[in-house]
């Protein structure tokens, strides 16, 4: 783990772990290997906790509004975000996420690809299920369940992973993102 990287995850930490009860359960699902993550996304908290959750370095999508102002895009890009247009397939973005995985890291997604209250099927981006695709990478789903009220409890749920291989095989080509983003939308918003 970089040292700057290290440094913002202990500030993370701290702040949290002063502030909010936090349970972290199935930390024995993360695999050996790099993976995509994905979870849910409420609040704009969300990405800090998942940094605490995991112990590995992560690398994330931002919107790319964000970037505009030059002294946070170089905050952004010292915990490893980059930028990704949301309003058209980001095609750059697209490879950017799938050169960080084949070597060899790990990358945070929210498959809504904004914050969302409700969730719906229909509101999951294929742009998941490409990246999974194209880099071959397993995907990690994790919810967060808390409002971050002051003192309040946040649970992360780390769940089992989604097998892409397995998927490839049963279902073939044509259907296969439409099946990665089915056991994703049922890993975040089904049933325990």
């Amino acid at each position: 783990m970089r040292a700057c990287y290290s440094f913002i995850r202990c500030l993370i930490s701290l702040f949290f772990r002063l502030f909010f009860r936090i349970t972290i359960e199935g930390t024995e699902n993360i695999p050996e290997e790099n993976i995509i993550l994905v979870a849910n996304h409420y609040k704009i908290w969300d990405p800090l906790i998942i940094v605490l959750a995991i112990k590995r370095e992560l690398s994330f999508m931002a919107k790319k509004e964000l970037f505009e102002n030059k002294f946070f895009a170089k905050i952004l890009k010292e915990v490893n975000a980059f930028p990704v247009d949301r309003e058209k397939a980001d095609l750059t973005a697209i490879r950017n996420s799938v050169q960080i995985i084949k070597s060899g890291k790990n990358l945070l997604i929210f498959p809504e690809g904004t914050r969302v209250k409700e969730h719906r099927r229909s509101a999951m981006k294929e742009g998941v299920a490409l990246i999974a695709g194209l880099s071959g990478s397993n995907i990690l789903p994790i919810t967060i369940n808390g409002n971050y009220r002051i003192f309040s409890r946040i649970t992360v749920k780390i769940k089992k992973c989604i097998n892409i291989d397995e998927i490839k095989k049963k279902e073939g080509k044509h259907l296969f993102r439409k099946k990665i983003l089915d056991e994703i939308y049922l890993s975040l918003y089904g049933k325990d």
